[in-house]
């Protein structure tokens, strides 16, 4: 009967590992099947569920079961990371990032119902795997004249599955974690600045983003610890795609966190001090200051003219006819 079998397990394992011209690898594993008096369970159909543990009691980073016929002698023997995956990928696991074990389940019979064997560490097998991983690695990155490069696919951190030439991703809902992308000139010159710089096409045009060092001192403190977003083709453009999109503005002031100051609404409306202007420009708790007494306010009037308004030193208003700007 089934549940006669209290299985016990002899793991037995081989340095060996199956190498192949491109992933998935895998290492040899053995053991010996046993009831619960000891005896071999030979010539059996059994079924595995191997898992690799990162840590004695840590989590599954992979896992496969596979289905095989012991031999005269009770020994079982299967390629680790050619059966059928249930979670993970073999060659996923960091092998130089921590201790890995290897958990074996069984079920005599052949089928789902897993009795636990127990857990044993893997030790030569999983860095005969990762000096397999640095191999391979070289075959992609190539050394040049002013580094290296990569000449296969997509790089990935964080994702077995990067999507473009380089994908980051992560999980990191606070603190410095979340900062996937860091440039530092550690240079203290008065002229120390670090720039990413974007290009397209054959042109001489680019768009970069910079930030000069709190040591810069190009025309006074102009740009001192400043960040900079220039381009030197047309110009720069500020989207904002979304249907409700809009783009604000914000500076801290006196305030323990930014505060908006100015947006520019999906509609074209431009509020200072407002998030809901209602007309082209409108200023909510503040003046219009034009101090120029010769600059002011030009309108067109019905019929197609424009005149300037200003102030006389009385405060009456005076408007003058001008030639309408282009």
């Amino acid at each position: 009967m089934k549940n006669v079998y209290f299985l016990l397990v002899v793991l037995i394992f081989s340095i060996s590992v199956v190498v192949q011209a491109q992933p998935p690898q895998a290492f040899n594993y053995q053991g010996l099947a046993r009831d619960g008096s000891g005896a071999p369970l030979t010539n059996r159909a059994i079924s595995l569920r191997l898992s690799v543990l990162q840590g004695s009691l840590g989590s599954i980073v992979y896992q496969e079961t596979q289905n095989m016929t012991t031999s005269k002698l009770g020994v079982f023997s299967v390629e680790v990371g050619n059966g059928t995956s249930q979670l993970g990928q073999l060659q996923g696991v960091n092998w130089g990032l921590d201790e890995y074990y290897i958990q074996t389940e069984m079920d005599p019979d052949g089928g789902t119902n897993y009795t636990l064997l127990g857990q044993a560490q893997l030790l030569s097998v999983p860095y005969a795997l990762y000096a397999g991983e640095a191999a391979s690695a070289n075959n992609l990155w190539q050394s040049n004249g002013t580094g290296i490069d990569f000449n296969d696919g997509n790089v990935g951190i964080g994702t077995s599955s990067p999507d473009s030439k380089l994908s980051i991703e992560g999980d990191d809902p606070l603190g410095d974690d979340r900062i996937y992308v860091e440039l530092n000139n550690k240079s203290t010159s008065n002229r120390s600045v670090v720039i990413l710089n974007l290009r397209s096409g054959n042109g001489n045009g680019s768009t970069s983003l910079q930030h000069l060092s709190n040591s810069y001192d190009f025309d006074g403190d102009t740009y001192t610890d400043f960040g900079v977003l220039s381009s030197t083709g047309r110009g720069v453009i500020m989207r904002a795609d979304d249907p409700d999109g809009v783009l604000k503005f914000l500076t801290r002031g006196n305030e323990t966190i930014p505060v908006e100051r100015m947006r520019l609404t999906r509609d074209g409306n431009l509020g200072v001090g407002t998030e809901s202007p209602v007309s082209r420009i409108q200023v909510t708790d503040g003046d219009v200051f034009i101090e120029n007494i010769n600059k002011g306010v030009i309108m067109k009037s019905p019929n197609g003219n424009c005149w300037r308004m200003t102030i006389n030193n009385d405060g009456s208003v005076n408007t003058t006819a001008i030639t309408c700007p282009n």
